[in-house]
């Protein structure tokens, strides 16, 4: 069994409060349990992060094959929005952890032993992050190397001429990185749409196509900004609640201002026509999302087409085996590569020998997210206000008339939390409306009788 720990960030960034120089690397204590941890904004920088919680991971993967094979698992890296990472309790042990060139992902590989289980716990500080660009600070750089790393063209983020041509003709007369970046934000939340699973997994099909999931998101804001010689990278991860919550997202490079995060897949609208489409991007603020993202969200592993270490030996694999369209091509996952790299990691990559009854457990794994006791708190209670409501209204058609106004109070409570959980949307705003005249008629009722 052991026990992995992240090196702590060595970055300009603005942190409120003394929580992140605060924790050790063997212990994580409660955020804002001390008055040392109360923000403190200094407003000289242009990236700000401020503590959103402590959150903790189960992950387990059980090879359910007949014979061993070989598995490649991602550990999350330290990030500005993710401090103090660290993986206890890991069995069994890696053969080796290996670092990329760039020291961007670390990952650890394994052979496991049919029905042989790894599992581990990960513990992280996350921290939200809010773009306020006041000043610069020269003092923020990028490397060369890096800088070409999150420049370059690969299988699913592809830079091309045509590519370029169409980020130009979004971006008009831009003159600045960030009003480039900026415009390209709101041009692909406005002019795609949402889709699982996608077609086919790239930048390629994405621009093509006009709909995708986060991935594909992901991938197509990477490529636009590439090809305006504009660093950009995604972030594959999950978002830190629950079973299974996979998620992918981007961080542009501004210079002067370091990694700004954004989130282009989750203000996707389901309406088609422009004026009340717009009006659900008013009800998100759409405007004032861009360099703001919350922190619950975990990553895993930085940017797609990862070389795995050691080398992924080519399987013969049959032609029965099920294939995913990936950057335009037929792969055979978990039983072929990327020309020894893989697609990506969330958080792992097989090399696997038997095609048969594959389920998405036997490739992915299972990961769980235990939610803080807030959070827990208001689930509850949604649930519960969620359950009296339908309770109240099911009496209703039936004709009886037992709980009164208790009925839209609780449906009111439970849009309430939900909008409070997830966001404002029309869609949400409107039952709330509904359910507020409701109420208020009901009121009106009572002081009548």
């Amino acid at each position: 069994m052991v026990n992995l720990y992240t090196e702590e960030l060595k970055n300009h960034a603005c942190i409120e409060g003394k929580a992140m120089a605060s924790q050790s690397m063997s212990h994580i204590s409660e955020p804002n349990q001390t008055s040392d941890q109360q923000p403190t904004k200094d407003r000289s920088c242009s990236m700000v992060y401020s503590l959103a919680s402590q959150v903790s991971m189960q992950y387990s993967f059980t090879n359910t094959q007949s014979t061993p094979l070989e598995l490649w698992l991602a550990l999350p890296p330290t990030l500005p929005m993710q401090q103090h990472v660290r993986i206890e309790g890991m069995t069994p042990d890696p053969v080796q952890i290996q670092h990329d060139d760039l020291n961007l992902n670390r990952l650890a590989f394994f052979h496991l032993d049919s029905q042989e289980t790894l599992q581990f716990t990960i513990r992280a500080l996350l921290y939200n992050a809010d773009y306020q660009p006041s000043s610069l600070d020269t003092n923020i750089t990028l490397s060369e190397a890096e800088r070409a790393f999150f420049l370059r063209s690969s299988r699913l983020i592809q830079v091309s001429g045509e590519v370029r041509a169409e980020a130009r003709r979004i971006v008009g007369d831009a003159d600045t990185h960030l009003e480039q970046v900026r415009r390209l934000y709101l041009h692909l939340i406005k002019h795609f749409h949402y889709q699982w699973p996608p077609d086919d997994r790239g930048s390629e099909a994405m621009r093509q196509r006009h709909r995708g999931d986060c991935g594909q998101y992901s991938f197509l804001y990477a490529a636009w900004c590439r090809s305006l010689g504009i660093p950009c990278r995604v972030l594959i991860g999950s978002w830190v609640r629950g079973h299974m919550q996979a998620h992918v997202w981007n961080e542009v490079y501004i210079d002067g201002s370091g990694w700004v995060p954004l989130d282009s897949s989750v203000h996707q609208t389901a309406l088609r026509v422009p004026i009340l489409a717009d009006i659900d991007w008013r009800l998100q603020r759409l405007e004032k999302q861009f360099g703001r993202l919350a922190g619950n969200r975990l990553a895993f592993s930085i940017d797609p087409d990862i070389p795995l270490y050691p080398p992924y030996k080519q399987n013969n694999v049959s032609e029965k085996i099920q294939r995913l369209r990936i950057g335009g091509e037929d792969l055979a996952w978990g039983f072929e590569s990327l020309d020894g790299a893989a697609p990506y990691l969330q958080p792992i990559y097989l090399r696997m020998t038997e095609p048969e009854g594959i389920k998405s457990s036997d490739v992915l794994g299972q990961w769980h997210f235990k939610d803080m006791l807030s959070y827990r708190f208001l689930t509850w209670v949604m649930y519960l206000a969620f359950a009296v409501g339908v309770l109240g209204t099911t009496l209703n058609l039936l004709g009886i008339q037992s709980l009164g106004i208790i009925t839209p109070v609780a449906w009111v409570l439970a849009n309430l939390v939900y909008i409070h959980r997830s966001g404002l949307r029309w869609w949400k705003l409107a039952l709330l409306g509904l359910f507020a005249f409701e109420l208020v008629m009901g009121i009106l009722r009572l002081i009548m009788e």
